[in-house]
């Protein structure tokens, strides 16, 4: 059994589903270790960050 993830980007991707919030950050977390985004040279980490979000790391500390 597999389970489904939303995309980020396009139509129907996670970005464009939430790009009417207009809160102060925005970011992903709970990244699968292959996920492109987390490459900080790549095209999909660059374009997360031009729409606004950021991405999660290894001990990022969130405060509430």
């Amino acid at each position: 059994m597999e389970i489904g993830h939303l995309p980020v980007a396009g139509t129907f991707g996670s970005i464009s589903r939430l790009s009417s919030l207009q809160q102060v950050r925005k970011i992903f977390l709970h990244i699968n270790n292959t996920n492109p985004m987390l490459d900080e040279s790549g095209v999909q980490f660059a374009q997360v960050h031009k729409d606004g979000w950021e991405v999660a790391f290894d001990g990022m500390e969130i405060y509430l």
